[in-house]
């Protein structure tokens, strides 16, 4: 795995400290967590397309109480590939990584690790920007 970015890691410590403390996890932890759930998901999305992401993202959260947030970013990365995917085109975005399906299981993670709404969407609206260019710089690379 390649060295977790510094001005990543600085971000993802303070998000971390809200968000994950009950956890114990570090900045550099959370960063190298977002950076495997891009990758992940940029090659299974080449590999399998957005069913192999779907599949990702169920096989995970059935073991939820083992990796609660990492799911949260690997659906994260999937919606961004979803959005790419379509854009310029007709075609819909895939209804499991839609707003409502999607919130659904962010919420599950969300209640599991006592966070209220308002920490959840100040979350979100962090994480969102932060998986967005991660997933892009992976994309963007050759297979």
């Amino acid at each position: 795995m390649r060295p977790v970015p510094a001005a990543l890691a600085a971000f993802t410590m303070a998000v971390a400290t809200m968000a994950n403390a009950q956890q114990q996890r570090t900045g550099e932890q959370v960063a190298a967590d977002l950076m495997k759930a891009a990758k992940i998901s940029v090659a299974t999305y080449r590999s399998n397309g957005m069913s192999g992401l779907i599949g990702k993202s169920k096989d995970c959260h059935k073991q939820l109480a083992k990796f609660k947030y990492y799911c949260l970013y690997l659906d994260l990365a999937a919606r961004r590939i979803d959005q790419l995917g379509v854009a310029g085109t007709k075609f819909p975005l895939t209804e499991y990584f839609d707003d409502e399906q999607f919130g659904e299981r962010a919420d599950e993670i969300f209640i599991r690790t006592n966070l209220s709404r308002d920490q959840a969407n100040d979350y979100l609206s962090n994480m969102v920007p932060v998986v967005n260019k991660l997933v892009d710089e992976e994309a963007r690379k050759k297979r």
